[in-house]
């Protein structure tokens, strides 16, 4: 060691490298990046690419989130118009249902008791129609 510099080569936690000037001044490892060095430029570039990852994933799952949504919207609009569908075809069969009664009502010439039993069972078959469904003649 020159100059009687005391100059340890054990890897210290606090050494100091200009106390041995000669054996690391122009030593060609200071220059070059440290193991360290290479490792910590390679994380920085892992960290970006998660967060680029990680963005592209929330913009995947916004737009599938919006499919997702779209296609229960388009489902719930299917549900009800055949909800609708069906509504129209019962009503229409009430309806006809009761026209055919009030034919057949006006076709027949029965007593005047028969025709009161008959008016009143009417009556109370129309008023559960009524309670039932809101499609009674008149209603809709």
């Amino acid at each position: 060691m020159s100059r009687g510099m005391s100059c340890n080569l054990d890897l210290k936690l606090n050494q100091s490298y200009s106390q041995c000037p000669d054996e690391f001044g122009n030593a060609s490892f200071l220059s070059n990046p440290t193991r360290l060095e290479l490792l910590m430029s390679r994380v920085q570039t892992l960290v970006q690419q998660s967060n680029e990852l990680s963005k592209n994933e929330m913009e995947m799952l916004q737009a599938l989130r919006a499919t997702l949504i779209s296609c229960v919207e388009e489902m719930i609009a299917a549900i009800e118009a055949e909800i609708t569908k069906n509504q129209d075809l019962r009503c229409n069969t009430i309806k006809n249902a009761q026209k055919i009664i009030q034919d057949r009502f006006h076709s027949i010439k029965p007593d005047e008791d028969e025709l009161k039993g008959f008016s009143s069972e009417l009556q109370l078959f129309i008023r559960d129609v009524d309670t039932f469904q809101d499609c009674v003649p008149g209603r809709r």
